[in-house]
């Protein structure tokens, strides 16, 4: 997916969760975002579990999307 972005003249990065740990995803999904913001708007993409460390660290994204992914009840605590 990231060279068809590409080649739309869209930067994307696909990051691997450390999966040490619920704090440790959530700590590199800020990081990534961190990062991202340093190019421009960011447009996080969570997939399956990766929804749950999106939820409780991609807050400074500008948009969330989340596909078959996990998202939180509002309310409800992200875990894993």
């Amino acid at each position: 997916m990231t060279e068809r972005l590409r080649a739309a003249g869209l930067r994307s990065h696909a990051m691997d969760l450390p999966l040490t740990s619920f704090t440790d995803d959530t700590e590199a999904v800020r990081s990534a975002v961190r990062e991202g913001t340093r190019h421009g708007p960011v447009l996080l993409v969570a997939h399956s579990y990766g929804g749950l460390p999106v939820s409780a660290g991609g807050h400074a994204a500008s948009r969330l999307v989340y596909i078959a992914a996990r998202m939180p009840l509002p309310g409800e605590p992200p875990r894993g």
